[in-house]
Protein backbone atom coordinates (compact mmCIF):
# COMPACT_ATOMS: atom_id res chain seq x y z
CA UNK A 1 0.00 0.00 0.00
CA UNK A 2 2.88 2.38 0.78
CA UNK A 3 4.32 1.70 -2.66
CA UNK A 4 1.00 2.65 -4.33
CA UNK A 5 0.76 5.92 -2.35
CA UNK A 6 4.38 6.72 -3.18
CA UNK A 7 3.73 6.04 -6.89
CA UNK A 8 0.63 8.27 -6.89
CA UNK A 9 2.55 11.11 -5.19
CA UNK A 10 5.43 10.81 -7.69
CA UNK A 11 3.00 10.72 -10.64
CA UNK A 12 1.10 13.78 -9.36
CA UNK A 13 4.33 15.69 -8.78
CA UNK A 14 5.59 14.87 -12.28
CA UNK A 15 2.26 15.99 -13.77
CA UNK A 16 2.28 19.31 -11.92
CA UNK A 17 5.91 19.94 -12.85
CA UNK A 18 5.21 19.27 -16.51
CA UNK A 19 2.29 21.74 -16.41
CA UNK A 20 4.51 24.40 -14.89
CA UNK A 21 7.19 23.88 -17.54
CA UNK A 22 4.74 23.89 -20.44
CA UNK A 23 5.33 27.12 -22.44
CA UNK A 24 1.62 27.31 -23.27
CA UNK A 25 0.80 27.87 -19.58
CA UNK A 26 2.75 31.15 -19.39
CA UNK A 27 1.32 34.54 -20.27
CA UNK A 28 3.59 36.52 -22.56
CA UNK A 29 3.36 40.16 -23.61
CA UNK A 30 3.94 41.70 -27.04
CA UNK A 31 5.74 45.01 -27.50
CA UNK A 32 2.34 46.64 -28.02
CA UNK A 33 0.96 45.36 -24.70
CA UNK A 34 -1.15 42.37 -25.73
CA UNK A 35 -0.90 39.65 -23.12
CA UNK A 36 -1.31 36.25 -24.73
CA UNK A 37 -1.07 32.54 -24.19
CA UNK A 38 -1.52 29.83 -26.81
CA UNK A 39 -3.39 26.65 -25.94
CA UNK A 40 -2.96 25.07 -29.39
CA UNK A 41 -0.47 26.36 -31.92
CA UNK A 42 -0.67 24.67 -35.32
CA UNK A 43 2.10 26.85 -36.87
CA UNK A 44 2.08 25.20 -40.30
CA UNK A 45 -1.45 26.26 -41.11
CA UNK A 46 -2.89 29.23 -42.96
CA UNK A 47 -2.56 32.68 -41.38
CA UNK A 48 -5.31 35.27 -41.84
CA UNK A 49 -4.90 37.79 -44.66
CA UNK A 50 -6.50 41.21 -44.84
CA UNK A 51 -9.94 40.80 -46.39
CA UNK A 52 -10.46 37.21 -45.17
CA UNK A 53 -13.57 36.39 -43.23
CA UNK A 54 -12.57 34.63 -40.04
CA UNK A 55 -14.75 31.98 -38.48
CA UNK A 56 -14.06 32.05 -34.74
CA UNK A 57 -15.14 30.31 -31.59
CA UNK A 58 -15.02 33.25 -29.22
CA UNK A 59 -15.55 33.91 -25.55
CA UNK A 60 -14.69 37.23 -24.02
CA UNK A 61 -15.04 38.46 -20.50
CA UNK A 62 -14.26 41.43 -18.32
CA UNK A 63 -11.71 41.73 -15.50
CA UNK A 64 -14.25 40.30 -13.04
CA UNK A 65 -14.51 37.19 -15.24
CA UNK A 66 -18.07 38.04 -16.32
CA UNK A 67 -18.74 36.53 -19.75
CA UNK A 68 -19.78 39.25 -22.18
CA UNK A 69 -20.04 37.00 -25.24
CA UNK A 70 -19.81 33.26 -25.85
CA UNK A 71 -20.36 31.89 -29.35
CA UNK A 72 -20.83 28.39 -27.92
CA UNK A 73 -24.04 29.64 -26.28
CA UNK A 74 -25.13 31.21 -29.57
CA UNK A 75 -24.70 27.90 -31.39
CA UNK A 76 -22.78 29.43 -34.27
CA UNK A 77 -19.31 30.82 -34.91
CA UNK A 78 -18.50 34.51 -34.90
CA UNK A 79 -17.65 35.76 -38.40
CA UNK A 80 -15.33 38.75 -38.59
CA UNK A 81 -13.58 40.42 -41.50
CA UNK A 82 -9.85 40.52 -40.86
CA UNK A 83 -8.56 44.06 -41.35
CA UNK A 84 -5.31 45.90 -40.66
CA UNK A 85 -4.76 46.76 -37.01
CA UNK A 86 -6.49 50.01 -36.09
CA UNK A 87 -4.06 50.78 -33.27
CA UNK A 88 -1.14 48.99 -31.58
CA UNK A 89 -2.39 46.20 -29.34
CA UNK A 90 -5.85 45.74 -30.84
CA UNK A 91 -7.77 42.51 -31.40
CA UNK A 92 -6.77 42.39 -35.08
CA UNK A 93 -3.11 42.35 -34.11
CA UNK A 94 -3.92 39.44 -31.78
CA UNK A 95 -5.79 37.57 -34.52
CA UNK A 96 -2.84 38.13 -36.86
CA UNK A 97 -0.70 36.09 -34.46
CA UNK A 98 -2.88 33.03 -35.09
CA UNK A 99 -3.21 30.41 -37.83
CA UNK A 100 -6.17 28.17 -38.64
CA UNK A 101 -6.60 25.62 -35.86
CA UNK A 102 -4.90 27.71 -33.18
CA UNK A 103 -6.56 28.54 -29.91
CA UNK A 104 -5.26 31.26 -27.63
CA UNK A 105 -6.22 33.72 -24.93
CA UNK A 106 -5.51 37.43 -25.28
CA UNK A 107 -5.85 40.32 -22.84
CA UNK A 108 -6.76 43.55 -24.61
CA UNK A 109 -7.23 47.06 -23.19
CA UNK A 110 -10.97 47.40 -22.49
CA UNK A 111 -11.24 51.15 -23.13
CA UNK A 112 -9.58 50.96 -26.53
CA UNK A 113 -11.58 47.89 -27.49
CA UNK A 114 -14.97 49.47 -26.75
CA UNK A 115 -14.25 52.96 -28.09
CA UNK A 116 -11.91 52.28 -31.04
CA UNK A 117 -12.74 48.75 -32.19
CA UNK A 118 -16.40 48.34 -31.23
CA UNK A 119 -17.19 52.00 -31.96
CA UNK A 120 -19.03 52.61 -28.70
CA UNK A 121 -19.31 56.28 -27.70
CA UNK A 122 -18.01 55.37 -24.24
CA UNK A 123 -16.94 52.40 -22.17
CA UNK A 124 -19.86 50.59 -20.50
CA UNK A 125 -20.14 51.64 -16.84
CA UNK A 126 -19.65 48.07 -15.59
CA UNK A 127 -16.11 47.99 -17.09
CA UNK A 128 -13.43 49.13 -14.66
CA UNK A 129 -11.16 51.97 -15.81
CA UNK A 130 -7.77 50.68 -16.95
CA UNK A 131 -8.95 47.05 -17.05
CA UNK A 132 -8.46 44.46 -19.75
CA UNK A 133 -10.84 42.12 -21.51
CA UNK A 134 -9.82 38.49 -21.91
CA UNK A 135 -10.58 36.89 -25.27
CA UNK A 136 -10.47 33.10 -25.64
CA UNK A 137 -10.34 32.44 -29.38
CA UNK A 138 -10.20 29.40 -31.63
CA UNK A 139 -9.51 30.29 -35.27
CA UNK A 140 -11.66 27.77 -37.11
CA UNK A 141 -11.44 28.99 -40.74
CA UNK A 142 -10.09 31.76 -42.95
CA UNK A 143 -12.54 32.28 -45.78
CA UNK A 144 -11.55 34.22 -48.88
CA UNK A 145 -14.56 36.40 -49.85
CA UNK A 146 -14.10 35.77 -53.61
CA UNK A 147 -14.61 32.05 -52.98
CA UNK A 148 -17.96 32.81 -51.38
CA UNK A 149 -19.19 35.05 -54.22
CA UNK A 150 -18.09 32.57 -56.90
CA UNK A 151 -20.42 29.93 -55.43
CA UNK A 152 -23.50 32.13 -55.76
Amino acid sequence: MKTLKFFVVILATAFLASCALNPFNRWRTTETGIEYRFHENVRDSRAPEVGNLLSLQLVYRDAKDTVLMDTRMMGMPFILEFIESQYPGDIYEALGMMTVGDSASFKIDATQFFTATAGAPEVPEFIEAGSKLTFDIKLVKCIHPRRISSRA
